[in-house]
């Protein structure tokens, strides 16, 4: 895969884990789901894992920080969510 496709893809992926995070919000802010559910924590997860990739090839070390962190609280929460 050549220089370009990887960038595209990569910012592919980082729009579509930001949509997920935000569609995550927009559902406990609707009240569809709560906090604790994993669904929520889930789409979390998955959406800074996507964005993260993007920070880490672009070296943007705060972003990046910030996704790690949220991606951390998100393991912890299902982990606490499973048991």
């Amino acid at each position: 895969m050549n220089g370009k496709i990887k960038n595209r893809l990569s910012i592919v992926l980082s729009i579509i884990g930001t949509l997920l995070v935000l569609v995550a919000y927009g559902l406990v802010s609707a009240n569809r789901v709560t906090g604790d559910d994993s669904l929520y924590q889930l789409m979390n997860l998955v959406g800074v894992i996507l964005i993260g990739q993007e920070m880490l090839r672009k070296r943007a070390w705060g972003g990046l920080t910030l996704q790690v962190a949220w991606g951390i609280i998100s393991i912890i929460a299902l982990i606490a969510i499973v048991s």
